[in-house]
């Protein structure tokens, strides 16, 4: 079971999806746990609270919450840690899923060449995006610049999405 700080942080990133105001939450959460403040709910308080709020949201239809669990390994633990394989082969998976004017190896290598390794200060780590290959080539970003990444593709993948042809 994940931790109380994973579910309260999950509970309001889904009430802040939802809209709901600080008094929409007191309603909510007195209607279905009934207790106002989430400081005195249980982990299954948590669990029920959650679990019908992303129903709400249209998340799911399960009667537990979807909460990602602790993962030790894939966090970093000083500021200059190198992105994780995981990382790596999500990053090329979201490449796959965007439509790239320059091509799909020239693309992605050119967007984090400009939006991340500007400047004369970061020859180096572009001239090692350019030369990698696959999954080796984001190696050279930090966990942090790697998470950016990660958010600016995503949101390509809805603004660009690769076309299929039926």
């Amino acid at each position: 079971m994940p931790s109380e700080a994973k579910y309260r942080r999950t509970y309001f990133a889904v009430c802040k999806a939802l809209g709901m105001s600080e008094a929409d939450r007191h309603v909510f959460n007195a209607s279905h746990v009934g207790k106002e403040s989430t400081r005195e709910w249980t982990g299954q308080e948590f669990d029920q609270a959650v679990a019908e709020l992303q129903r709400m949201a249209g998340q799911h239809n399960n009667p537990h919450a979807h909460v990602r669990a602790e993962r030790e390994s894939d966090m970093a633990t000083e500021p200059g840690d190198w992105a994780t394989d995981e990382q790596c082969a999500l990053i090329e998976a979201l490449c796959d899923e965007i439509e790239w004017k320059a091509g799909r190896e020239n693309g992605p290598v050119a967007f984090v060449s400009k939006r991340f390794f500007d400047g004369e200060e970061n020859i180096l780590r572009r001239r090692l995006l350019q030369e990698g290959r696959g999954m080796d080539r984001w190696k050279c970003l930090t966990r942090q610049e790697t998470s950016g990444v990660i958010l600016a593709l995503e949101a390509m993948t809805q603004t660009y999405p690769v076309e299929v042809n039926a």
